[in-house]
């Protein structure tokens, strides 16, 4: 979209995060509590696209994968709270890894994620949506908004100094 006055879509007023493929689905929190949720950009009624388990609080900062139908997102609450994998076409999910803030995917295959103050990196197979090696840290003492779980952290192309083509220190 190019220009023109903004258009509101869907009331999203303690939004925690939203994504955009390039087949013009967005998906989004709109609370701070609830589920995922999508919505086409040409408007409509918002539809959930993940589903709350037991003891789970929120679904929030989604992004996605390359093949725009696939999405990872944090839980916030419960035994479960980590890093999870979802699908525009299902609200079934899987979850990823064991995390206290949201994760960030890496064009180059890492998914980036916080425990405590330390950040990991672990390789992730795009297509499959699966982990694979053992996670390994990248950085200490990182800092994140405990109360939205929301990471403070750089993009993941400002974590490689000569460009993400170069692999990760510890690989």
């Amino acid at each position: 979209m190019m220009g023109g006055a903004p258009q509101v879509l869907a009331n999203a007023a303690t939004g925690r995060g939203g994504a955009w493929n390039r087949d013009g689905i967005i998906v989004f929190a709109p609370a701070t509590s609830g589920p995922l949720f999508k919505i086409p950009v040409t408007g409509g009624n918002p539809v959930a696209v993940t589903r709350l388990e037991a003891e789970q609080g929120a679904h929030k900062f989604p992004q996605f994968l390359p093949d725009g139908r696939h999405f990872v997102y944090f839980v916030q609450g419960g035994p479960g709270q980590g890093v999870y994998v979802g699908s525009l076409d299902a609200t079934s999910s899987n979850r990823l890894a064991n995390a206290d803030a949201a994760a960030v995917v890496s064009p180059s295959g890492f998914l980036f994620f916080l425990r405590q103050t330390t950040l990991f990196a672990q390789s992730f197979d795009f297509k499959r949506q699966e982990l694979s090696d053992n996670p390994f840290p990248v950085a200490q003492q990182m800092s994140f908004d405990s109360l939205i779980n929301a990471p403070d952290f750089p993009q993941p192309r400002a974590l490689w100094p000569t460009g993400p083509s170069q692999p990760l220190p510890g690989n």
